[in-house]
């Protein structure tokens, strides 16, 4: 399953990264979780 969603979660990640334009550290770790709940967890859950 992953191989099969590794492709468009990169794309979400970099559009949600490139959107949010986190700065620190700690934000990049939030918009990380944040991207993975929101793609990732939908998809496996």
């Amino acid at each position: 399953m992953t191989v099969v969603t590794g492709r468009p979660y990169g794309v979400w990640r970099d559009w949600y990264f490139a959107t949010a334009k986190p700065n620190v550290s700690w934000s990049k770790s939030l918009y990380n979780g944040a991207v993975f709940l929101t793609f990732q967890l939908p998809v496996h859950g």
